[in-house]
């Protein structure tokens, strides 16, 4: 699982400050997560723009080879890191946290590409939340919609965990999906 973080933060602030360790350790998943630097602000550029060289670089650090599944979460701005990202072919799901900013054809285009693809969008922001709900509608059939984050103990329901597609208007803030501690557990846990 590849995690990409937004503007206002680096990937060392943000593996600390969001509690990246104990939230992908609440998942209970047994997986390799990694935190990938994405711009900080909509002035820096995109440094990592191909997935095969960043898992590449991983695999060399670790001195092993990575599962050929790839899992990308980004939250905001990250959606800029993803991008690039759809053209590689093991990419399986891409989880967008608040993220799907006018790029919805495209995150669209690349789930219909595939059978095995999937994609889970959980929104608040203006922005997102009018992308979110037009690429569900776009999906059809593909998608599930949520109106909230359920709690861990609960975990999301058989038809959601399922679908293509899931769609989840969250209650918290922007910054309180990535920093509640309560959205990524759930999402690596229910649905990856």
């Amino acid at each position: 699982v590849l995690y990409v973080h937004g503007y206002g933060a680096t990937v060392d602030d943000s593996w600390r400050d969001h509690r990246l360790v104990d939230q992908f350790r609440k998942s209970g998943k047994n997986a390799v997560f990694v935190s990938v630097e994405a711009p900080a602000g909509p002035d820096d550029t995109v440094r990592f723009r191909r997935l095969d060289r960043v898992l590449a670089l991983i695999e060399r650090r670790l001195g092993r080879a990575l599962p050929k599944r790839v899992i990308a979460m980004g939250h905001s701005g990250a959606y800029r890191t993803l991008l690039p990202w759809l053209r590689y072919g093991p990419l399986r799901h891409v989880v967008l946290l608040d993220c799907l900013y006018s790029t919805g054809r495209r995150f669209g285009a690349w789930l219909r590409r595939h059978p095995a693809r999937r994609l889970t969008a959980i929104y608040r922001g203006r922005t997102p939340s009018r992308n979110s709900r037009w690429l569900a509608k776009h999906l059809g059939k593909l998608s599930v919609k949520a109106k909230r984050v359920p709690r861990l103990s609960r975990g999301l329901t058989a038809k959601q965990r399922r679908a293509r597609a899931l769609f989840i208007h969250a209650q918290y803030s922007h910054l309180g999906i990535i920093t509640s501690g309560r959205t990524i557990p759930l999402i690596v846990r229910d649905r990856l």
